[in-house]
């Protein structure tokens, strides 16, 4: 989602001349001007890429098997493609990450960075797993952010090498593990979703 205002501006601005002459014909002049038009803070396109360059909504892990929740070791890379962008007088975004409406937090209070199943075990849902998300394509790495659930803090992505004709790719991955507070033991398999919606607000 990207947020863009739009403000009408109206304005009527008066011109004058004054004239000091000895001719007895001088005078003094005036005219109208009405401008009308669109003021638009600064935006980009934006769209989520899969590790392929190709267009998705969706960051698919295939089959995780528990040892490798344990391990923390089932990561999968995307990005986030800034384009067409123009107008940001910091040249910056602020991006955060929430789950939508039926999905919550991970962890038996709902409270730790990790974004929950969606689907019930009750449903074929796995239980007890979790989904994080950070930035860079390696979580926990250098310079590496995590986007948190409970938290939803804001990461600031650097945007001063975006322009109408060239794109800026923000990286980041998306990495299955066990919930907070749970073992490997407590973990049941099944099938693992977990809607998010990005807010992407332009400085």
């Amino acid at each position: 989602m990207k947020l863009k205002v739009i403000a009408t501006l109206i304005a009527t601005v008066a011109v004058g001349a004054s004239f000091n002459s000895n001719l007895a014909y001088a005078s003094t002049t005036s005219a109208s001007l009405t401008v009308n038009s669109n003021l638009t803070m600064g935006t980009c396109s934006a769209q989520v890429l899969d590790s392929s360059n190709k267009a998705t909504d969706t960051v698919a892990l295939g089959n995780v098997y528990i040892s490798e929740l344990a391990a923390k070791s089932k990561v999968q890379p995307f990005k986030i493609r800034f384009s067409d962008c123009a107008g940001l007088p910091g040249k910056s975004a602020q991006l955060v990450l929430a789950p939508r409406p039926g999905t919550g937090c991970a962890g038996g209070q709902s409270n730790t960075a990790g974004f929950a199943n969606s689907i019930s075990s009750g449903a074929g849902g796995s239980s007890r797993a979790a989904v994080e998300v950070w930035t860079t394509t390696t979580p926990e790495g250098s310079g590496s952010q995590q986007l948190s659930c409970v938290q939803r803090n804001v990461i600031t992505v650097d945007l001063s090498n975006a322009s109408t004709t060239q794109p800026y790719d923000y990286d980041l991955s998306a990495r299955m593990i066990i919930a907070d507070g749970r073992t490997v033991n407590d973990v049941l398999p099944g099938e693992f979703l977990s809607p998010t919606t990005f807010t992407i607000t332009y400085q």
